[in-house]
């Protein structure tokens, strides 16, 4: 709508000036020229005003479509849709980018996506971008969500020192702004990590830290639920080994 509106405005604008050019001399109508000066002014004094009022508009606008596209990734990921799921967060990146400080959840959620689909290297390249972001600033639960999901890309390439390194720094910022949820997914990826290596009773100590964050915060919010829907063989094996018995 607004484009529509500016094309029309300057439309009017070009309209006045050809007819002034086109009509006589300026240097033969003085008073010709005075009329079409008086007339470019209105039309450019009610372009100005046009755009103050619609400027704020279109800025609601496009906050609602970016809060519009964020939900329906999310609700798409609740039911495992990844596809469904990469296609909305794509459409809020680029809602985004007019507004960078709404641009990290974009690229955390198309991230999340992405590596549920297989394209781990698309899925660090998004991290890699929101993490720069957030180097100039951003709040400490967007960090440790960035650390975290970075460390499970990593892991998911098979890097798992890499993985390791990011858990520990997204542990870090989790239980510094006591996020729970947050603190939960870490705990529950890093016991996935250790099981990789073979290491039951290290995998169990963080599945065990994993259930008591989640039981302490409460399962609840589009994170946790994003986790207890991409990690389903984590979960799986979280119960499998807490069901072995402990080693002396």
């Amino acid at each position: 709508m607004s484009r529509w509106i500016l094309k029309f405005l300057w439309t009017r604008v070009e309209t006045s000036r050809e007819k002034a050019e086109g009509a006589w001399p300026v240097w033969a109508r003085p008073e010709g020229a005075r009329r079409t000066l008086g007339a470019l002014l209105r039309e450019l004094g009610l372009a100005l005003f046009l755009l103050i009022a619609i400027l704020p508009s279109a800025y609601a606008e496009t906050e609602v479509d970016f809060a519009s596209a964020m939900a329906e990734g999310r609700s798409a990921e609740a039911v495992g849709q990844w596809g469904q799921a990469r296609a909305a967060y794509g459409r809020a990146l680029a809602l985004a980018e007019q507004h960078p400080g709404q641009e990290v959840d974009a690229l955390i959620g198309l991230a999340q996506a992405e590596r549920a689909l297989g394209e781990v290297p698309a899925s660090l390249e998004h991290l890699e971008r929101a993490r720069q972001q957030l180097d100039s600033g951003g709040a400490l639960k967007q960090r440790g969500r960035v650390e975290a999901s970075l460390g499970a890309s990593e892991l998911a390439m098979g890097r798992v020192s890499a993985a390791e390194a990011w858990f520990e720094k997204a542990k870090k910022s989790a239980e510094a702004q006591k996020a729970f949820g947050l603190t939960a997914s870490v705990e529950n990826d890093w016991g996935v990590l250790e099981a990789l290596r073979g290491r039951p009773e290290e995998a169990r100590i963080h599945f065990e830290a994993a259930a008591k964050a989640e039981d302490f915060g409460g399962v609840g919010g589009w994170h946790e639920q994003r986790r207890q829907c991409g990690a389903g063989a984590a979960s799986a094996a979280r119960r499998g080994l807490l069901a072995l018995p402990r080693t002396v």
